[in-house]
């Protein structure tokens, strides 16, 4: 088995937080979640500021590996969309909000309305608000993920903002919608069922955020009331395959991605004992611990082509089934 690298696998996740190949401009909406990725593997890899004031910087500036959080730290914050308040008597009691939250990228340069030069009334703030600056709860996720990584406080995020937002992102069903409104007229209610904008992925983004958001909010009694903790519980488990995994929807083949994100829902919950526990469900648990120790694999063996440009003896990809209409991640 080859060396691990750990100084080549360094000088690449920090090349790549200030440059990528052109391969990656189709990923430019979703620049953040690279970003989440990089700081990720060089926080594991032992290579980030420590939290001090005095070591902001990782490294010298040209060098191979040089990482400057307080930089990483401003672009995030900028990414934030402003929340639109709804009035004291619409669907949020008290005035809740919509579109609070994180977009991917800055690929839409400064936000600027065609209503702008026009309209100067403050109050009507949907005017304001430029038809694609949504919010997306998995890139809402991976800011606050990649900002506590840096060691940021998130003393500067607007909480209620984001948390009355995922209230209204939530469905009847329990499942959450991935993208962000732009408008109070918006309502989940009336949404085209659209089963891949709504699945076990942005569940684990939205309960992971609110999680984050919430976890030390000592004072606050009313944390439980953002989310339908119930609702969320029964989607998760209608997801449930004939073998104990987790598909992505319900009906759908149980793999480990999607088994990940339904059992770390129940977790971050705090119903997963509860939910191992009940009579309905026994051994589920066991189930679900075989389908995962099934799941290892030997080294790969070596690829051989096939002359219609197939391959023989390659592992499966357990991270997603192999079917075309299968979403093919975050």
């Amino acid at each position: 088995m080859k060396k691990f690298e750990r100084l080549r696998h360094i000088r690449y996740f920090s090349h790549s937080l200030r440059t990528l190949p052109k391969q990656y401009s189709a990923a430019d909406t979703n620049r953040l979640s690279l970003v989440h990725f990089c700081v990720q593997s060089l926080d594991i890899l032992g290579c980030l500021p420590v939290d001090t004031d005095d070591e902001l910087i990782c490294g010298t500036a040209g060098e191979d590996v040089y990482v400057n959080r307080g930089e990483i730290v401003e672009w995030i914050y900028g990414l934030g969309t402003v929340p639109i308040v709804r009035s004291a008597d619409g669907d949020a009691a008290g005035g809740g909000c919509v579109g609070g939250g994180f977009k991917g990228s800055n690929y839409l340069g400064p936000i600027m309305s065609n209503d702008d030069n026009n309209n100067n009334n403050n109050d009507d703030q949907s005017s304001h608000r430029h038809p694609y600056d949504h919010s997306h709860i998995a890139m809402t996720y991976v800011a606050l993920c990649t900002l506590q990584s840096l060691g940021d406080d998130l003393s500067r995020i607007d909480k209620h903002a984001i948390l009355s937002t995922l209230q209204g992102l939530q469905k009847q069903n329990g499942s959450f919608v991935a993208l962000s409104p732009t408008s109070t007229e918006y309502d989940v209610a009336d949404e085209v069922e659209a089963e891949d904008d709504c699945d076990l992925r942005f569940m684990y983004a939205a309960i992971a955020v609110w999680y984050i958001l919430t976890s030390s909010d000592d004072d606050d009694e009313n944390t439980n009331d953002y989310i339908n903790i119930e609702s969320a519980t029964q989607y998760i488990l209608s997801c449930k395959s004939y073998d104990g995994a987790l598909g992505l929807t319900p009906g759908r083949e149980g793999h480990g991605g999607s088994t990940f994100c339904g059992i770390a829902s129940l977790y971050l919950l705090g119903v997963l004992d509860d939910v191992m526990s009940r009579e309905e469900l026994r051994g589920w648990k066991d189930e679900l611990i075989y389908w995962c120790v099934m799941r290892q694999k030997s080294l790969m063996k070596k690829v051989v082509d096939d002359d219609d440009g197939t391959t023989k003896n390659k592992n499966d990809n357990n991270g997603y089934v192999k079917e075309e209409e299968e979403p093919a991640g975050m």
